[in-house]
């Protein structure tokens, strides 16, 4: 992150968001708003994007980093698997 940089963390875990807090963001001071909740939830989603409209009043990067993972090798991934895993 640089100077002047604002990242807003979205989660479902609020456990992990704390966690990456405490050991991760904390020299960012202010620098990072962390948001628990659930991308597939579609009022969460709303939420997020009130929250951070009320603090930062406009977005203007959007990272889409979710996903979900099983526990086998990707190459013995079904395509529809790997759609929903990815959609």
């Amino acid at each position: 992150m640089s100077a002047g940089d604002f990242v807003i963390a979205f989660d479902v875990s609020a456990q992990a968001l704390a966690k990456c807090e405490a050991e991760r963001w904390a020299a960012h001071c202010g620098a990072v708003l962390s948001v628990a909740g659930d991308v597939s939830n579609v009022a969460d989603i709303r939420r997020l994007v009130d929250e951070a409209l009320s603090v930062r009043g406009q977005i203007d990067v959007l990272i889409n980093n979710a996903g979900i993972t099983g526990s086998h090798a990707a190459t013995d991934v079904h395509s529809t698997s790997w759609m929903n895993s990815t959609a």
